[in-house]
């Protein structure tokens, strides 16, 4: 990655608007809220893995490569919480990847243990998606540091299902290795997802699960 310039924000949580000083190509991202979402067109929405609590290992590099060219100079983002975002601009890495092939949609999932030790929680929460969608990957990523590991399952046909877990004991980093690719997997419209997680005693964990999909 060689950068050109650099726009840095304090972000608020919620929506903000990045004003540049003229358009160009998106090549990185750092930031520090559990995930960040861009929208690059009227329909889509790329959502931007983030590192989810405070106490991480570090990253192998200080942002995500990515590549979006940019037409106007000015776009705006969407992260959960306060915090640093950095937007680098110029020729991108080998590796990156098109914000076109980061479109996601995300759920909210809060598991609330009042009892005095660690405890496996259920719940669920559902996603509405369009006709002929598939599914390229599903994240999942805490809100804090209340729960040790998560496990999400749907159908994914039927008489399949998929299952995928993460321990979040072992710590993260800001990366999209924490992805984990799906094999285009065909997806009802309405899909609802089972959530379980072992949740710390007198804590409330939040989390996020996050489906990267395409339309055919």
């Amino acid at each position: 990655m060689t950068v050109e310039w650099s726009v840095s924000v304090n972000a608020s949580a919620g929506t903000n608007t990045v004003n540049l000083p003229s358009a160009g190509v998106l090549i990185g991202v750092f930031h520090q809220s559990q995930y960040l979402s861009i929208q690059i067109d009227p329909s889509h929405v790329a959502v931007i893995p983030g590192r989810g609590v405070s106490n991480l290992k570090p990253a192998p590099r200080p942002y995500l490569p990515v590549y979006w060219a940019l037409a106007a100079n000015s776009f705006q983002f969407y992260v959960p919480s306060a915090g640093l975002v950095v937007f680098y601009f110029g020729q991108p890495d080998s590796d990156a990847v098109p914000l076109s092939a980061l479109v996601g949609v995300v759920g909210t999932v809060s598991l609330q243990n009042s009892g005095t030790s660690p405890a496996t929680l259920s719940s669920s929460v559902g996603f509405n998606f369009l006709s002929r969608t598939q599914l390229v990957g599903v994240l999942l990523q805490p809100q804090d540091g209340n729960a040790q590991w998560c496990q999400v399952s749907f159908a994914a046909r039927p008489g399949y299902s998929v299952t995928v877990g993460v321990d979040w004991s072992m710590g993260l980093s800001l990366s999209l290795d924490s992805v984990v690719p799906l094999a285009n997997v065909p997806v009802a419209q309405s899909l609802q997802v089972a959530v379980s997680a072992l949740v710390n005693a007198s804590a409330t964990a939040g989390l996020y699960v996050i489906f990267y999909y395409r339309v055919v």
